[in-house]
C-alpha cells in the first residue's frame, strides 16, 4: 500500500468572527493545557459557544468599535486540570476531525476560571482549521 500525502496548506486561519460557525459543526474539543511541572494536559469537554451580543449592522472597523469575539464555555471540574488553568491560562482546544478527511479546528485562547464552580469562558485568540491526516500511515 501506497501511503498518500496531501500537498495542500498544512493549516489554514480562522477568522475570530466566523470561529462560532466552525464550533457548532463540531462535537467536542481536547483541552490541552500546561501542568505544575511543565507536562501537557489533556482533557475532553463539551464547549459551549457563548453568544457575541454585538449587533450585526456594526462593523469592526467603527472608531471605538471592539470586533466581534469568540468566547466559549468549558467545564474544567475541580480537580488538577482546573489548577492548572488558573496557574496557567493560556489554553488551546483541538476539535478533531469528524473524518479523516476532514481537518481539526485548533483554537489558541485565555481562560478565565471560576474556581468555586469550575467552568471557565476561553476567548479566543487565533484559530486555524489543521491539514487531514495522511490516507495511509507511513511505512515501517
Amino acid at each position: 500500500m501506497t501511503a498518500v500525502f496531501h500537498t495542500e496548506a498544512v493549516s489554514t486561519s480562522v477568522p475570530l468572527d466566523q470561529l462560532a460557525d466552525q464550533v457548532a459543526l463540531r462535537d467536542f474539543a481536547y483541552l490541552v493545557c500546561t501542568g505544575d511541572e511543565g507536562q501537557p494536559r489533556v482533557l475532553a469537554l463539551r464547549p459551549a459557544i457563548i453568544p457575541d451580543h454585538q449587533s450585526d449592522h456594526q462593523s469592526d472597523h467603527e472608531p471605538g468599535h471592539e470586533p466581534a469575539q469568540c468566547r466559549l464555555l468549558i467545564d474544567l471540574g475541580t480537580g488538577g486540570t482546573m489548577h492548572a488553568v488558573l496557574a496557567r491560562p493560556t489554553v488551546t482546544l483541538v476539535f478533531p476531525p469528524t473524518d479523516a478527511d476532514h481537518l481539526s479546528l485548533v483554537i489558541d485562547g485565555r481562560a478565565h476560571t471560576d474556581a468555586a464552580t469550575g467552568l471557565a469562558t476561553v476567548t479566543a485568540t487565533g484559530a486555524v482549521r489543521h491539514r487531514a491526516a495522511p490516507s495511509a500511515p507511513l511505512p515501517r
